[in-house]
């Protein structure tokens, strides 16, 4: 005789008259007006035991997950399908959530989750690029015409017209040899090619440039 399974959830007392079950990250959370016994509560979950049981399951299949590096830090990302009015993105320590309204449940989840990754990189991108180009210029005294954050096959490039494009994906990489990219295209303003004056002068801003080029060399 095979056994019955046990829902077990969490209880959340209210001060008002409603009692409601939802189904939050795969848990079962039951919020209870403060009168009722835990033995009355029980008997509620046990009448709407198959109603639960498809709830739990309908959420572990609207999840997906994936792995992204941040500023060189692997986070696991989930994607979960509640009952929001847009998409939203929570950043904890190692963990990415993307949490999208209900009406995406039955969407391709890896092309959603793709889309919020670049989104994700777009956004931080933007304010870690301004910080090293600003540190950059300061170091350097000069500062090229105009720069942007654009999707491209390269990591970064420095164009003829003295503008500098950095693909948002130099995100993945450690906030070193981010510091390099932007230093190498800084001194290619001066220097078209890698000669001997380009190579000069990387060795005086970073000595050690050598270790994050063969890095980055050899990730593409």
């Amino acid at each position: 005789m095979m056994k019955e399974s046990i829902i077990t959830y969490t209880i959340n007392k209210v001060i008002n008259n409603q009692f409601y079950i939802s189904i939050e990250n795969g848990e079962v959370v039951v919020k209870a007006p403060w009168y009722l016994t835990r033995k009355e509560i029980q008997e509620i979950v046990e009448a709407k035991k198959k109603w639960i049981q498809k709830k739990v399951k309908d959420s572990k299949n609207n999840k997906t997950e994936n792995i992204i590096t941040i500023l060189g830090k692997k986070y696991n990302v989930e994607l979960i399908c509640k009952n929001v009015k847009k998409p939203e993105i929570k950043k904890e320590k190692e963990m990415i959530k993307m949490i999208l309204p209900n009406k995406y449940k039955n969407e391709n989840k890896q092309e959603l989750v793709n889309i919020l990754i670049k989104k994700l990189y777009s956004t931080i991108a933007e304010k870690e690029i301004e910080l090293i180009m600003e540190k950059t210029r300061l170091m350097l005294k000069y500062a090229p015409e105009d720069y942007s954050i654009e999707e491209m096959k390269s990591i970064s490039k420095c164009t003829k017209d003295g503008k500098i494009i950095i693909n948002p994906e130099i995100i993945k990489y450690d906030k070193e040899i981010i510091e390099y990219i932007i230093l190498h295209e800084f001194v290619h303003l001066k220097y078209k090619t890698n000669s001997k004056g380009f190579n000069k002068m990387m060795i005086e801003y970073m000595p050690n440039y050598k270790k994050y080029q063969s890095i980055v060399e050899n990730r593409k």
